[in-house]
């Protein structure tokens, strides 16, 4: 049978099933567009770079900032130091340094207590020998902190050991800057049993200091002046009271200061 529709039907009915779809025109169309769309891109991609750069910069700053904060807190000197409550009643250490030589100089002394020192070196004022062999050794430690001076007073307790010096305990006392302005300053301590009072006398005009137990068995304290004005005082006592008074007194007897302290 024939079709009913005109032969000019057919060539103007566009069939799709007859027309080609992939032609070189449309090839070229969309290797142009994937041209277009990845040249588009780039600069996206930079931007994000730039963007995660910037931010990885940043990071960064703030790592090494916090490090040189960290830093600076490690070597930042002890801003509470010139302002430490003063306790006369210094807490005892154990040190560890030795000598073979059993007859030292007061320079041999000296350096045996700096053994192991990593402040400020330590300065010999004077050296008390007691029975079973042992020695004390009183000295003063001077370092400056914000333009001011501070002095540290100490004590080291040095056992022969048949060959050698040892340091059994040693205790130290920072005299504060209140201090200074005292008749006298007291610091007490018990090394292995033994009273030991020592201090300074910033009134020149001191010229004995008497420290009496509760039985009011007097005992006289070495008083040391330096070229240099400063006035040192130490006293070593046979045995331990539960009390002690303290007292500082000029050439005439006058008593300018008398303090009573107990160990607990």
């Amino acid at each position: 049978m024939k079709p009913s529709d005109p032969e000019w039907y057919d060539a103007i009915k566009g069939n799709p099933l007859q027309r080609s779809t992939f032609t070189d025109e449309l090839a070229a169309t969309i290797i142009q567009r994937a041209k277009d769309s990845s040249e588009h891109r780039k600069p996206k991609f930079k931007q994000v770079s730039l963007a995660g750069l910037g931010i990885l910069c940043f990071l960064g700053f703030l790592l090494i900032a916090n490090e040189a904060q960290l830093f600076h807190t490690t070597i930042q000197p002890d801003s509470t130091i010139g302002n430490r409550t003063a306790n006369p009643n210094p807490p005892v250490e154990r040190m560890e340094s030795t000598s073979t030589e059993k007859n030292l100089s007061n320079q041999s002394w000296e350096t045996l207590i700096n053994q192991g020192n990593q402040g400020a070196a330590k300065t010999f004022i004077y050296k008390e020998s007691l029975l079973n062999d042992v020695t004390l050794v009183f000295s003063k430690q001077i370092s400056n902190f914000a333009e001011t001076e501070l002095t540290t007073l100490g004590v080291n307790m040095f056992k022969w050991n048949s060959s050698d010096w040892s340091t059994e305990q040693s205790a130290t006392y920072s005299v504060q800057e209140s201090d200074r302005r005292k008749n006298i300053i007291t610091a007490w301590v018990e090394l292995d049993t033994i009273p030991i009072f020592f201090g300074m006398a910033p009134n020149k005009t001191i010229t004995q200091i008497r420290i009496s137990d509760e039985n009011h068995t007097p005992y006289e304290a070495t008083i040391l002046r330096e070229h240099s004005g400063a006035v040192y005082w130490f006293a070593a006592l046979p045995e331990k009271k539960d009390g002690y008074t303290v007292e500082a007194l000029t050439a005439d007897g006058t008593i300018l200061e008398s303090q009573t302290y107990y160990y607990h």
